[in-house]
């Protein structure tokens, strides 16, 4: 196994991600449970890369948890929660959503870097 043990497990993170998804979006837009959970994952893919990347740089102290959620909430405008609009949820509900998810990705994140 060529990974360092001391980084982050990204599938974990992600899995851990859209666990939380399906009580976040029940409580937020009251349905769409199920385009919820497909539109985070598409977004979550859109900001792979990025995504890890910056999660390898807070764990090994490069930057900050701070400059994490900085720079993750540079990429909300990338989630676009198609299936959610397609679905008709009101967009109020929709923006709500997406701050939630970002806050989410955030907190799981750094709760899962500070155990690596």
């Amino acid at each position: 196994m060529s990974k360092n043990s001391s980084e982050p497990d990204m599938k974990e993170i992600v899995d851990a991600i859209l666990a939380g998804v399906t009580d976040l979006a029940r409580s937020i837009l009251g349905g769409g449970l199920i385009e919820a959970k497909y539109d985070v994952k598409n977004f979550l893919e859109s900001i792979r890369d990025d995504m890890s990347k910056w999660t390898g740089e807070l764990a090994s102290g490069r930057i900050s948890p701070e400059d994490f959620s900085r720079l993750i909430k540079t990429r909300q405008e990338q989630a676009e929660m198609k299936l959610l609009v397609e679905a008709e949820i009101p967009v109020a509900r929709i923006e709500r959503f997406k701050e939630s998810v970002i806050e989410m990705i955030c907190r799981t994140v750094q709760s899962r870097t500070a155990k690596a």
